[in-house]
């Protein structure tokens, strides 16, 4: 490995671990105080022993956790914690991991451990811990959001295995904005039309269809998501060649809200990038940092997009109610659970 693979390999394990710390991290520590050093022991540490393949970084990180926790290093251990919700390790499994070393290091160590693991959960809205069953639900498959099926997983690994929480997302966001052609024509009042695997195969659906699949690939990649829906008014839609109507209204669009660093951000992936392109403003953009929707208005300040009786999040598809939004805008239209 050349020194230049090295310092690329450095760079990505601890943007996987570290990328949401906003503490002093001990790099910035060693650097204050010797640079070359710094730098050579970042490339040994994190590039060296922490991105090698022979653990997966999730069991890497709960033996770095166990040994912080018997030596009772609290603020090292406050690091590590992040880094293992980083990688997929959930509240559950550190906790496990701190009570399984209490037989060798004592309550006292475990107890401490346990304070700061508590202190994490807070700061990221996973405590109590029933917080942290409840994102649970966010976790799940359902029959339409089909996180264990084999498509899903196969291109949720593919395009976010080994990528920090907030890359996983911003890569799946973007798959799905650029890979699905939106085509608000296809809703429909069938459950099953609306499987994340057909979606994925056909490469078109509506909003809907998009979320659905987004919240399948996020869930894929174990990031908790859900979807919210809203009747959305897309100025000049008409002229644009948005609807097949005279109507500017959509009356079911959905967006997905997508945990990430303890809060829920909302992204909408429903136009893609040649429908964006038609109506004249640009596909959004999602950084996995703030909300990502469509714009209200151009540069010049002309409305665009407007959100309108915005629901309550959902963590599986309420049919029942699309079946209703449509029924008012088409009313031959009836629900099929099939």
């Amino acid at each position: 490995m050349t020194n230049n693979d090295l310092k690329k390999r450095t760079q990505r394990t601890a943007e996987l671990y570290f990328s949401d710390v906003t503490d002093e991290k001990p790099y910035a520590l060693w650097k204050a105080f010797d640079g070359p050093l710094a730098r050579e022991m970042s490339l040994f540490i994190t590039g060296g022993m922490y991105s090698r393949e022979r653990l997966p970084h999730s069991q890497r990180q709960l033996v770095t956790i166990s040994a912080l926790t018997a030596l009772c290093h609290p603020e090292e251990l406050q690091l590590h914690i992040q880094a293992a919700l980083n990688v997929g390790c959930t509240p559950g499994e550190i906790a496990e991991t701190i009570f399984q070393t209490l037989t060798y290091a004592g309550v006292p160590a475990a107890n401490r451990a346990l304070k700061v693991l508590r202190d994490v959960m807070q700061a990221k809205g996973l405590w109590p811990p029933e917080a942290e069953r409840e994102m649970a639900a966010y976790l799940s498959p359902s029959f339409v959001i089909e996180s264990g099926h084999a498509a899903i997983a196969g291109v949720a690994g593919s395009l976010a295995e080994g990528l920090a929480a907030r890359d996983r997302a911003v890569i799946l966001f973007s798959h799905v904005r650029d890979h699905i052609a939106w085509n608000p024509g296809t809703v429909s009042v069938s459950l099953d039309d609306y499987r994340a695997s057909r979606t994925l195969e056909r490469e078109k659906g509506s909003s809907v269809h998009q979320a659905v699949l987004l919240t399948a690939l996020l869930r894929a990649a174990g990031i908790p998501a859900r979807m919210k829906f809203a009747r959305i008014r897309c100025h000049g839609a008409v002229q644009a060649g948005l609807t097949a109507g005279g109507d500017d209204l959509f009356p079911c669009h959905a967006c997905n809200q997508i945990f990430l660093h303890g809060r829920w951000l909302n992204a909408d992936a429903g136009f893609d990038p040649a429908a964006c392109e038609r109506r004249g403003f640009a596909p959004v953009e999602f950084d996995g940092r703030s909300d990502a929707l469509l714009p209200a208005a151009d540069s010049d300040g002309k409305p665009l997009v407007e959100y309108l009786d915005v629901g309550e999040p959902h963590r599986d598809l309420p049919l029942d109610r699309i079946a209703n939004r449509l029924a008012r805008t088409t009313p031959s239209r009836s629900v099929s659970h099939e």
